[in-house]
C-alpha cells in the first residue's frame, strides 16, 4: 500500500510527469505511420476516455467483426482524427459547426504527368503518389484521400 503523501509531494510528482510528457509521429521503413506518446495521468485519462468511447461506439454489438483490440484502437484513433476535423466555430450562415477539410498535398512525377501519361496508362504502369513526410501511397488510397481533402 502506498504511503500517504502530502499535497506538496503530489504537486511535485504531477509537475515532473508534465515535464516528461512526449509524443512523436513518424513513418517506418515500410510506410506505416507510428504514434508513440507518454502522457501525465490527467492527459492520458482524457485520451483513453475519448478513444474507449469511440471504440465502444464503433464496435458495440459487432462481435462478428474479426479484428484485434489493437486494430480496433487504431480504427478509433483514425475516427478521433476525423472528428477533430470539425470546426466548432459557427459557419458564416449561422447553421452551427462546419467541417474543416484537411488539406492534402500529393506529389506526382512531372514527366509522367505531362510527357509519359499515355504511355504509362498503356503499359499499366501506375504513377507514384507520395505524401510529404509520410511516404508513398497506393493510387487507390491517394484517390480516396483526395475525395475527403480540400
Amino acid at each position: 500500500m502506498r504511503a500517504q503523501t502530502s499535497d506538496l509531494e503530489d504537486a511535485e510528482r504531477a509537475r515532473r510527469q508534465y515535464e516528461r510528457r512526449r509524443a512523436s509521429v513518424f513513418t517506418d521503413d515500410d510506410g506505416m505511420v507510428r504514434l508513440d506518446a507518454a502522457l501525465p495521468p490527467d492527459m492520458g485519462a482524457k485520451v483513453k476516455s475519448v478513444l474507449n468511447g469511440i471504440e465502444d461506439e464503433m464496435f458495440r454489438g459487432q462481435g462478428s467483426i474479426v479484428c484485434t483490440s489493437q486494430q480496433r484502437m487504431a480504427d478509433s484513433i483514425r475516427e478521433m482524427a476525423r472528428r477533430a476535423d470539425v470546426d466548432v466555430k459557427a459557419s458564416p450562415s449561422g447553421n452551427g459547426p462546419r467541417r474543416a477539410r484537411t488539406e492534402m498535398v500529393v506529389l506526382v512525377d512531372n514527366r509522367l504527368l505531362f510527357d509519359q501519361l499515355d504511355e504509362a496508362v498503356a503499359n499499366e504502369r501506375l504513377p507514384r503518389y507520395e505524401v510529404p513526410g509520410v511516404g508513398e501511397l497506393a493510387p487507390a488510397t491517394a484517390r480516396r484521400l483526395a475525395c475527403e481533402a480540400a
